[in-house]
């Protein structure tokens, strides 16, 4: 008895996240069968791949992203002014990393299916682009979703996830009746529309969590930019692509390293005691 009292508290945060997962699962499920049952099993193969390609593989940058936020999180829960620096900052972080990657893995899908499925599977290809923006969007939601958990709060977790997953599963089956298979992927863009308005109001009113508003016009830019590869990875001329894509691409990259440029002091730091060791040896050579 003595052991299940020290540890309900971490049971009691465990088990709605256990249910979060298998409501995501559930859902999946009944996704595929759908399709299953309103289309073919090709079409099914044709929406795992893509969702896995975009969702799956994309993720694991917030993956590695998040090793260590989510301990500094919960260090600041309790001090609201140093929580929602935390999560600006981690917000930003994410949207320079993730931005320039999606950036070229849209406009690149083509080759990246080829590479990492077979020219088989070229048919989702408008369904992987569009689903890439969801991804943009995971990028400002997902440090602002762990609020929760670093809080102890695993029963709002759990209903935001379930409301998240339910309406995404709505869109999806929603868009591949009216769309097909590209429909799935813009749904699954507007489910990330849905996920990111979702959470900023119902964590700005139950936390008082706040948006940096001196990042937004960083965060406007990379938007454009990911925009913009997204109408270029639904062009079919390869010139075009790479033209025009090459321009979006630096621009992206550019704007990021400028952001890492201003927040870490590596840069100018080793300029400083570079040039210091030459100044030096040059008047020891006088």
């Amino acid at each position: 008895r003595s052991h299940f009292r020290k540890g309900w508290s971490m049971v009691r945060l465990g088990v709605p996240y256990i249910m979060a997962t298998a409501v995501n699962m559930s859902v999946a499920m009944g996704i595929s069968l759908f399709i299953t049952n309103w289309g073919s099993l090709s079409d099914v193969g044709l929406y795992g791949m893509g969702y896995n390609l975009v969702i799956t593989y994309a993720g694991v940058v917030f993956t590695a992203v998040d090793a260590d936020y989510f301990p500094r999180l919960s260090s600041v829960n309790a001090d609201v002014g140093r929580m929602n620096q935390t999560i600006n900052r981690q917000i930003k972080v994410c949207v320079l990393l993730m931005s320039p990657f999606l950036v070229l893995f849209m406009i690149c899908m083509p080759l990246a299916i080829r590479v990492l499925y077979s020219s088989s599977f070229l048919p989702m290809t408008g369904m992987a682009v569009c689903a890439s923006m969801h991804m943009f969007f995971k990028s400002m939601t997902l440090p602002v979703a762990y609020i929760s958990l670093a809080k102890g709060d695993a029963v709002m977790y759990l209903c935001m996830e379930a409301a998240y997953d339910i309406f995404m599963a709505v869109c999806v089956i929603v868009g591949f009746v009216y769309g097909g298979i590209l429909g799935t992927g813009i749904a699954l863009a507007l489910a990330g529309v849905f996920d990111w308005w979702m959470i900023y109001a119902v964590y700005g009113r139950r936390y008082g969590f706040k948006p940096d508003k001196a990042a937004r016009p960083f965060t406007a830019a990379q938007f454009l930019c990911v925009a913009a590869a997204l109408f270029l990875g639904m062009q079919s001329e390869v010139w075009l692509k790479v033209a025009a894509g090459g321009c979006v691409l630096g621009a992206s990259v550019w704007l990021s390293a400028s952001a890492i440029r201003k927040e870490i002091t590596l840069f100018s730091e080793l300029k400083r005691r570079i040039g210091g060791r030459f100044g030096k040896r040059r008047r020891l050579s006088k």
